[in-house]
């Protein structure tokens, strides 16, 4: 028996499989690679409510295919009728809206927290600083109240808006133009953005 016998034949499979396997990765291309981006997520909801609280406010993506441009990929959420409270949402890749060619394999967290409190107005009167009347001086302020919006359940801590500190000339009566600052971060004043405050001495 001749050892070499089937020598060409055996080159010959060799090549042909090289060649069917060089064609696919031709054909397929080289494996996409994996990538993990940090993106924002936006919360839409009905305009009456008003998003309170959040556990996160960006998600990481992991895909696999070219990786998009900064800015290209957000999760996004609409959320028509919130629940009044705590709800738990959940994440799905499927949400994500991929460029072609890519491939959504994950979201990170798969949930999120969220806490919605209907949106509400309310006019509180606006005060000034006690410290006012322990130096002698009476303030007038115009106009005496502010209308407020924000959560109802922020809202309904707040009784007044204290006027923030402002100069004093030393000569009285002083008029001033005062800015409102807003008692909550979560709070707006919608009316006035300013008031009018006069300072005087009070004679005994």
């Amino acid at each position: 028996m001749k050892p070499f016998a089937d020598l060409p034949l055996k080159l010959l499979a060799l090549l042909l499989g090289f060649g069917v396997w060089y064609v696919l990765a031709l054909r397929n291309g080289p494996t996409p690679e994996e990538w993990s981006l940090e993106v924002p997520l936006q919360i839409k909801t009905d305009p009456s409510y008003i998003l309170t609280a959040r556990s996160h406010e960006a998600v990481v993506i992991r895909g696999r295919g070219p990786m998009p441009p900064h800015g290209a990929l957000l999760y996004s959420v609409v959320l028509l009728k919130p629940i009044e409270g705590r709800q738990i949402l959940q994440l799905s890749p499927q949400a994500v809206a991929a460029p072609p060619g890519t491939r959504i394999i994950s979201v990170a967290p798969a949930a999120v927290e969220l806490t919605f409190d209907r949106l509400g107005e309310k006019s509180v009167p606006i005060e000034a600083s006690s410290s006012f009347a322990e130096e002698g001086l009476k303030v007038d302020i115009f106009p005496k109240k502010a209308k407020l919006a924000g959560p109802k359940r922020v809202l309904a801590g707040i009784r007044s808006v204290v006027l923030p500190p402002f100069t004093l000339m030393g000569t009285y009566p002083q008029t001033s133009v005062v800015t409102l600052v807003s008692p909550h971060p979560q709070v707006e004043i919608l009316l006035p953005r300013e008031t009018v405050v006069m300072v005087r001495e009070v004679r005994p």
